[in-house]
């Protein structure tokens, strides 16, 4: 059986998306989101991992390195999941959601990249 346990927690934030298509310019500017972070954490028996604890020290890492509220400036959700999975090796994947309404997931693997509609895409896994 596999099992993991999941951290949430909210950090509000600003960032932009300095390349932003026209149709799209608005996002350019720097803007505010209620950022969510999901964290999938590796555990194998009980409380191995006290995921309220673990939460807090993303939390701390993330406030440390970007201030608070976080000034992201033009990381993106998956670039913020990079990090956070780089950074913590428990972690099997990391979910970054602006506003709870959209956002990215990166988990453990290889590296794949995809081309659509002139759009590179990166995925990570590792």
């Amino acid at each position: 059986m596999k099992q993991s346990l999941i951290c949430t927690f909210t950090i509000p934030g600003f960032h932009c998306w300095e390349d932003a298509p026209v149709k799209y310019r608005y996002l350019s500017y720097l803007h505010r989101h209620l950022f969510k972070f999901k964290l999938g954490v590796t555990s194998t028996t009980d409380r191995e991992i006290e995921f309220i604890d673990f939460g807090e020290k993303v939390k701390k890492y993330l406030t440390k390195k970007y201030s608070s509220p976080l000034k992201l400036k033009s990381s993106s959700c998956e670039m913020l999941a990079q990090q956070i999975i780089s950074r913590f090796p428990e972690l099997i994947w990391v979910e970054v959601w602006e506003d709870d309404e959209n956002g990215g997931r990166v988990e453990r693997g290889t590296v794949a990249i995809e081309k659509h509609e002139n759009i590179e895409r990166v995925w990570w896994k590792w």
